[in-house]
């Protein structure tokens, strides 16, 4: 992807009768020659493999080479510009985002447009799109006839907003990052930047994550520009009464004592502060898994409110949804610890993107589902709004909490005893599927009902296995069908060995949960809805006139839209609500003749989630075969051409 400054030099190279110096480019452009320098390593970078090449040499010049399909590839990428945009549509309006911030007044829209090589119209629409970007940054564009357009709004925001669309273009992720960096900060040493940061991580004995490393190199860059450009930061902007006491502060105003060093400018109170409250809200990257309990019991006493709450809304998510995350102190203080930085993060209306949050709302559908209710909780209380990439945070502590508790429920060659109460040819059906399914176990008996408790007065066993109804208050029972049917094998072995995956024994069945609980009387195939809100009313509608759910549903399902949308990638979408209003348990699938877009993503088959929450096992095993079946693309193929639920079903 190229920047606009760097398609025009290499339209300059590419039409060139004769070689440049970077100060010829750097005066045809209005820039520095250092810029130029940064440019064509970038462009360097972009042409690799290409057939062209960027050539220098000192005494020389700067030129450009190429074969025959490498003037072919220029030529498209300089002239065909419908057809290879230089820069991506997504990214495109946050371009001129920057040009905005970095304006000193009004620009025009035919300026940007040149600029960019691009029509005036394509400015106007882009802007339009800006609108709600800076407004939710407390930022607004101001338009004046025979002017221009103009973004106003305070320093501390503008800051923000400046990083935020350089992270929206640029991914903090790979390798090489400072040199894709660079070209947005002309006269800023990227790297003088980052060894100034490494040496406060040693200095202060912290490790930031990558995500938040890169946001402070970027927040650094940042405000050297704006500080160049006569811009600072008010303290009256922020509460340097909040900051002072922290060992941010310190931190903070060492970032500064060496930036002022390296950059010859003067950071004032509230540039330090900026740092400051950057440096609260950034992610550490957990080297040591034992959690520090100074910094707990710190936050506990300058926070006891902030913790009562927190307890009240875990020991909610815990009645909801059956779980024991009360119980487990490292998932506890560890987002407790998070939550803290989060909120500081929000109330400035700092965001930190997760990296990780498509793969989360995929594969940790369950965890994201309960992290989305444990969010309404903390907006119920505190009015604190939380957005996706929050909620996919704290979906990843859920997901570890429940990993620790797999792994505590786990038994190393379990001993059982099999309750049969139908003969011996039974018993040794059971027994033998058993060992062959579970060569780990060890069966110590098989009984009939009427010798079980004897048998326990004396005895200690990991799990009884009954092929008949038995309930036991001291004892844990698996109930399964004198055939062991492939249900019951996968019961079992989530019981048994909770951490491993399914065996291939039970890959056939991969689906049940989910199609046990989707029938023909709520099913609407290839439908012709074009938009979210009409697909959750007509499926809704569906489910309550069949007595599925109560009136109130429909409603309960746009709630729970309003937090985060249900939208979990390959074209599915999972709309249900919290919790109530179900009636009997049924999933209501609908497919679309064309897909629609549901938040961020599009979407064609939506599966309605008629579920009760307290089912809990059910509940989970629903989640995880959606995660599944995101991933199966011939599943995905027949759900979409099927014109029946024969189609559906005969596939399974």
């Amino acid at each position: 992807m190229l920047m606009p400054r760097e398609k025009k030099i290499l339209q300059l190279l590419y039409n060139a009768n004769s070689n440049f110096t970077s100060k010829d480019l750097a005066n045809l452009l209005g820039i520095s020659s250092r810029t130029i320098k940064a440019d064509i390593k970038c462009l360097r970078d972009e042409l690799k493999d290409s057939g062209c090449s960027i050539e220098t040499k000192t005494g020389k010049g700067i030129w450009i080479e190429y074969d025959e399909e490498g003037e072919k590839y220029l030529k498209h990428l300089l002239f065909e510009d419908e057809v290879v945009p230089t820069i991506a549509l997504d990214s495109r309006k946050y371009y001129i985002g920057l040009q905005l911030i970095d304006a000193d007044d009004y620009i025009s829209m035919e300026s940007i447009a040149d600029s960019m090589y691009i029509s005036k119209g394509t400015v106007v629409n882009d802007v339009n799109l800006l609108e709600s970007f800076f407004s939710k940054r407390n930022l607004k564009i101001n338009r004046k006839v025979k002017y221009g357009i103009k973004l106003i709004g305070n320093e501390k925001d503008i800051r923000l907003a400046k990083v935020n669309i350089i992270h929206k273009i640029v991914a903090y992720q790979g390798i090489n990052i400072t040199s894709k960096l660079q070209p947005f900060f002309e006269d800023v040493n990227l790297k003088i930047l980052d060894n100034i940061l490494q040496t406060t991580e040693e200095k202060y004995e912290f490790v930031l994550s990558d995500a938040s490393y890169m946001d402070l190199l970027v927040h650094m860059s940042v405000i050297i520009k704006r500080i160049q450009k006569g811009k600072r930061v008010s303290p009256n902007n922020l509460d340097l009464l909040e900051f002072s006491g922290k060992e941010e502060w310190k931190i903070a105003e060492f970032l500064a004592s060496m930036i002022q060093e390296h950059h010859k400018i003067v950071l004032g109170n509230g540039d330090v502060a900026y740092l400051a409250l950057n440096l609260i809200g950034a992610r550490l990257q957990q080297i040591d898994t034992t959690l520090d309990f100074t910094d707990i019991n710190s936050l506990r006493e300058n926070a006891p409110q902030m913790l009562n709450a927190w307890e009240r809304i875990v020991s909610k998510v815990d009645d909801m949804y059956g779980e024991h995350l009360s119980n487990d102190i490292t998932f506890k203080n560890g987002l407790f610890i998070h939550l803290n930085a989060m909120f500081n993060r929000l109330r400035n209306r700092i965001h930190l993107d997760n990296p990780l949050k498509e793969t989360i709302k995929k594969d940790l559908g369950y965890e994201f589902e309960v992290a989305t209710y444990m969010a309404g909780l903390f907006y119920a209380m505190n009015n604190i709004e939380f957005g996706e990439d929050e909620i996919c945070d704290i979906a990843l502590y859920i997901g570890a909490s429940l990993e620790r508790e797999k792994a505590k429920r786990k038994i190393i060659n379990p001993k059982i005893i099999v309750v049969c109460g139908t003969g011996m040819g039974t018993s040794q059906f059971v027994e033998a599927k058993l060992k062959l399914m579970f060569p780990e176990i060890k069966i110590e008996k098989i009984l009939p009902v009427s010798r079980v408790k004897n048998y326990l007065e004396s005895n200690t066993v990991d799990y009884i296995i009954s092929t008949v109804p038995l309930t036991l208050e001291t004892e844990s029972v698996i109930n399964v069908s004198p055939l062991l049917n492939e249900s019951d094998i996968r019961h079992i072995e989530k019981l048994l060995s909770p951490t491993k995956c399914l065996n291939s024994y039970t890959d056939n069945t991969k689906y049940n949960s989910l199609f046990d609980l989707i029938n023909q009387e709520i099913l609407i195939l290839k439908a012709s809805c074009v938009s979210r809100e009409e697909a959750v009313i007509m499926l809704g509608e569906k489910l309550h006139s069949k007595g599925y759910v109560d009136s109130d549903f429909i409603e309960s399902v746009f709630k729970r839209e309003e937090f985060a949308p249900t939208s979990i990638g390959n074209l599915f979408a999972i709309p249900h609500c919290f919790a109530g209003h179900v009636l009997k348990q049924g999933i209501a699938l609908m497919t679309l003749s064309h897909p629609i877009q549901w938040g961020n993503e599009k979407v064609q088959i939506i599966l309605m989630l008629a579920v009760d929450v307290k089912s809990k096992d059910s509940f989970k095993e629903i989640f995880t075969e959606l995660s599944n079946i995101t991933k199966d693309s011939d599943m995905i193929n027949t759900i979409l051409n099927a014109d029946s639920y024969l189609d559906i079903i005969n596939s399974l």
